[in-house]
């Protein structure tokens, strides 16, 4: 089966590396489409038989750049030629789904882990142009206690249940810290720069710190080699390698530190503070906490009993091979109206052959229109 993953980079990425190893009938190619920025590089190497394509970036509520996506992703379907199409958002999911239902191509889409009272705006939108293809990460009964949210989704699990949490051994003192406050490029998070600066005043003899600040204006504080992106690889490592782990509440730097075997301090970025365009961060922070993965604190309220509390528990992860599949056959897609069907029906005439191998990063269609 032949697969197009559709997501924005930061954690809809992170998620969709992890659902894509979860979809059954198992993909026999992968064609990644996202935007050329932050981890997106990681692809080539989780996926390496993978093609990468890239669109242009979608920031929240751009209804117009989003619009201008429609005719690439058109362009896209009609060249690659997808049995399926799957996206984890975040605005990138639109432009793609509007394209996928004109050319009658299934497309599923799978809601953030973040949310948790009911979809994001992406996937009330989505919900609209592939009913019955949309698939909440909540477990059955929380979804039922937000039940009309949540009409006509279906549940597949959550990707943070790969994770499990138990007592770790007496803390180390506090010698390395890393702080990741993500990529975000029109939200910086300073609250969360002063007040970890100022517990860490606390300690000593001072800890390293490695900083990733994403945007960021850190001018004034003690912040020693802040840095906006550091790669995956080299986070993962850092964090590994730390006492104590403090993040914003995104999906993505939540995992890594959970796959880093460390309970991360999260910070959610807040809405009223400019740190983000909504809450959504809250409802991740809270969902993490009543699992004991994190350590939640409002940034302005951080202490260092919060770090010493996440010190003291271990993460185990469970591979995602041996977690339930979700089963996306486009067989056995949700009945549609006499238009949708005539349409894919065309769409799913005889195909021409394609190559199996394929370079990880294929630039040939990524001028952006």
């Amino acid at each position: 089966m032949r697969v197009m993953l559709v997501c924005s980079t930061g954690g809809h990425l992170t998620e969709l590396l992890h659902w894509a190893q979860r979809i059954s009938p198992t993909p026999t190619e992968r064609i990644w489409v996202t935007h050329d920025r932050a981890n997106a590089h990681d692809i080539a190497m989780r996926d390496p038989a993978a093609t990468v394509r890239f669109v242009r970036p979608i920031e929240p509520k751009q209804a117009f750049t989003a619009a201008t996506v429609v005719p690439r992703a058109l362009r896209l379907i009609r060249r690659e030629k997808p049995d399926l199409i799957v996206s984890t958002g975040a605005a990138i999911a639109v432009p793609f789904a509007i394209a996928a239902r004109a050319l009658g191509t299934p497309l599923h889409y799978i809601e953030s882990a973040t949310r948790i009272l009911g979809p994001s705006l992406t996937g009330r939108i989505v919900s609209r142009l592939s009913p019955g293809s949309c698939w909440s990460q909540l477990p059955e009964r929380d979804q039922a206690s937000t039940a009309a949210s949540w009409q006509n989704w279906r549940q597949c699990g959550s990707y943070f249940d790969m994770f499990n949490s138990s007592d770790a051994p007496t803390p180390e003192p506090l010698r390395r810290v890393v702080v990741a406050l993500g990529t975000q490029s029109n939200f910086g998070f300073r609250a969360a720069v002063e007040a970890v600066t100022a517990i860490l005043k606390e300690v000593s003899p001072s800890p390293h710190v490695m900083w990733q600040i994403g945007s960021t204006d850190v001018s004034g504080l003690p912040v020693q080699n802040p840095q906006t992106h550091i790669p995956e690889d080299r986070l993962i490592a850092a964090m590994q390698q730390a006492d104590v782990v403090i993040t914003h509440a995104g999906v993505g730097l939540a995992s890594l530190s959970l796959l880093a075997g460390k309970t991360p301090v999260l910070l959610p970025r807040r809405s009223g503070r400019g740190e983000h365009t909504d809450d959504h961060q809250v409802q991740l922070a809270d969902f993490l906490a009543a699992r004991s993965l994190a350590v939640v604190r409002e940034a302005p309220a951080l202490t260092l009993a919060d770090l010493e509390r996440a010190q003291r528990r271990s993460v185990r992860t469970v591979p995602p091979g041996r977690l339930p599949r979700i089963d996306l056959d486009p067989r056995r897609e949700p009945p549609t109206d006499t238009a949708d069907t005539t349409t894919r029906r065309k769409a799913q005439a005889p195909r021409t052959a394609h190559a199996t191998t394929r370079p990880a990063i294929d630039r040939s269609l990524d001028q952006h229109p």
